[in-house]
């Protein structure tokens, strides 16, 4: 039976020494020992330290160390034995807090136009702890200039002028201030003209087309029906016409609306229409005469 002292295997203790090098008043120090066997007596001792390992690191130990090893051969079974010490350590600090997640810059979202386009309403999200954001707008592509700082994630402009408004926000955290949001911009331009009342015949069957004339400057349309005691949309578009097919027989009132970027006319003058069921008398009437 042969033992190796620490001092025998001073060589391989160096290497780990040097690499798990931690202040000891951090950590706390324990000695494992386990056998085990092998072929040759390399084998068995390499064995012997990787059991012992094993057995610290189920303790919850690890930067094991070489520190004794014991070892022989047997005739029955013919093998050799190693019996393998280590000591290793724990480190006894607490587990450090996470690191905080990277800051983030505020997100500005898409403007929100109102019906009438030139009120308008800039909302944005906030990130991480902060609570508090300074929102800054420039016109016609001039200097910046802040508009609101303070806690909430919305504001509103009301009632402004035909112009290009962009919009970034500042977000404000307990840790300071960060980097501008991304820009949002919209357009407000003027109303465009009145339009003219729709145009179609008195009399319409369940099938039929509503016209209007283009105003000046306007990109889209809104054609509104009376329904109860208000007005709702029946199309929203860039088109000047609507068609629709098997409408209930009934007397129907239209207008028209026309928009450029949002910001929209007075309504147009209401058309008043009636829808039958069958046609052909009246088409025989306006034929015979």
């Amino acid at each position: 039976m042969k033992t190796l002292s620490k001092h025998a295997i001073a060589a391989c203790a160096a290497l780990a020494l040097n690499a798990n090098a931690q202040s000891p008043a951090m950590l706390v120090y324990l000695d494992f020992t386990a056998g085990s066997y092998g072929s040759t007596y390399n084998e068995a001792i390499d064995n012997a330290w990787r059991a012992a390992e094993i057995s610290a690191a189920s303790a919850g130990y690890g930067a094991c160390q070489p520190k004794k090893v014991t070892y022989w051969q047997t005739t029955f079974p013919t093998q050799w034995n190693a019996i393998a010490t280590v000591v290793c350590s724990k480190d006894t600090n607490p587990t450090p807090p996470p690191p905080p997640p990277p800051w983030q810059p505020a997100t500005i979202l898409p403007v929100q136009r109102s019906a009438d386009g030139a009120n308008h309403v800039v909302m944005w999200r906030s990130p991480n702890d902060c609570t508090r954001h300074a929102l800054n707008r420039r016109i016609n592509g001039g200097g910046w200039q802040e508009v609101y700082k303070g806690g909430a994630t919305s504001w509103q402009a009301n009632v402004i002028a035909p112009a290009t408004y962009d919009y970034r926000v500042l977000a404000l955290c307990s840790s300071g201030p960060g980097t501008w949001s991304e820009i949002a911009s919209l357009v407000v331009s003027s109303a465009p003209a009145q339009p003219t009342p729709p145009q179609t015949t008195a009399v319409v069957g369940p099938d039929h087309t509503i016209t209007w004339s283009a105003s000046p400057g306007a990109n889209s349309y809104r054609l509104e029906r009376e329904a109860g005691d208000g007005w709702e949309s029946v199309y929203i578009g860039p088109n000047t016409s609507w068609s629709i097919v098997g409408a209930p027989v009934g007397t129907y009132r239209y207008r028209v609306v026309a928009c450029a970027n949002g910001t929209c006319s007075a309504p147009s003058g209401i058309t008043e229409l009636r829808v039958v069921a069958d046609m052909t008398p009246i088409i025989t009437y306006l034929l015979g005469n």
